[in-house]
């Protein structure tokens, strides 16, 4: 397998097939680095990307990247239980806690 992410001090490179991200604290350091590779090869440059591979990455509020690969997710559920369409709860039991039953055994036996 060939290797398909570079990790350099201040930016990481992620490779596959004829596709290239760049992440980097300082986007300078990106532009340079294109327009270093523009000189060997012929790139057509993106603004932005939102997806990779099947990746999405989702910019938080906090400034964090968030990577999410909901089709894959959406298959192996379907895999699984044959659907992918469920009513999910976000609390499905109850919020108040099980008190011991006073007419109940002491422990387990």
């Amino acid at each position: 397998m060939e290797p398909c992410l570079f990790i350099h001090a201040d930016m990481i490179c992620l490779i596959s097939m004829d596709d290239c991200l760049f992440f980097a604290q300082d986007s300078r350091k990106i532009d340079k680095m294109i327009t270093n590779l523009k000189e060997e090869f012929i790139l057509e440059p993106e603004d932005d990307v939102t997806a990779f591979l099947g990746i999405e990455f989702w910019k938080l509020a906090n400034g964090a990247l968030e990577l999410v690969q909901p089709h894959l997710i959406n298959q192996v559920i379907e895999t699984v239980f044959g659907t992918n369409e469920f009513n999910f709860k976000d609390t499905p039991a109850s919020t108040q806690p099980l008190h011991m039953d006073s007419e109940g055994a002491n422990g387990i036996e």
